[in-house]
């Protein structure tokens, strides 16, 4: 039983960090929306929608995400990609930030 709650508390947790990544991003595209004028709002919202129906879509064919997920491993070793995502995190969001502040 113990491992239930474990697993539900943890499962919040990731539930409860991708919401407020996904707030803090959209908040991001809608201050450069306003700030610039691109992309404009409803192009935000109509992607939001896309990207969502797109993971749904892909979530149903099972295939489909472990054709992704072999090919994906197979061209790039996953410290790869570890070391890509913290260069990308951490080169980009400082100058975007600047960007949108500044």
């Amino acid at each position: 039983m113990i491992d239930l709650f474990s697993t539900a508390a943890g499962a919040a947790v990731v539930f409860a960090a991708t919401d407020i990544d996904d707030i803090v991003i959209l908040t991001l595209f809608f201050v450069a929306a306003r700030a610039t004028g691109r992309p404009g709002p409803w192009q935000i919202v109509a992607g939001r929608y896309v990207g969502i129906g797109a993971l749904a879509w892909l979530g149903g064919h099972p295939g489909v995400v472990r054709l992704v997920a072999r090919t994906g491993h197979w061209l790039v070793p996953t410290i790869f990609i570890g070391i890509g995502v913290v260069i990308l995190v951490s080169s980009g969001v400082p100058g975007r930030l600047v960007d949108l502040l500044g």
